[in-house]
């Protein structure tokens, strides 16, 4: 028996702040996690619909990255989240390939 399946996943990474707590009882515990930047996180991933790609990072996020692998990486939008944030946050994606930690090929149309 052979099985297909197929998985359209969006992904949206984002550094930020946390607050970690458990939920539940005695007999089952929950991780649980809040703040600002999770749900910032969550509105991300929701654009990877509208700009039609599978990866979006945030600008904080980049911020972290080494130089080498920020030229990897494109701007594709400022982006005003909501009214609570006064700046627009900048969303970069990934275009290229990578085989063992190197840029083999970059392909926008795949």
């Amino acid at each position: 028996m052979t099985f297909r399946l197929n998985l359209d996943l969006g992904i949206s990474i984002h550094a930020g702040t946390a607050i970690e707590g458990a939920i539940g009882s005695e007999y089952k515990i929950d991780p649980s996690y809040i703040s600002e930047d999770i749900l910032l996180t969550k509105k991300i991933e929701s654009l990877n619909n509208d700009y039609k790609i599978k990866l979006i990072m945030s600008g904080q996020f980049v911020e972290m990255l080494r130089e080498s692998t920020r030229d990897h990486l494109r701007l594709i939008d400022k982006y005003l989240i909501s009214d609570q944030y006064e700046q627009p946050l900048d969303l970069y994606t990934f275009d290229g390939r990578f085989t063992d930690n190197q840029p083999i090929e970059y392909s926008p149309e795949d």
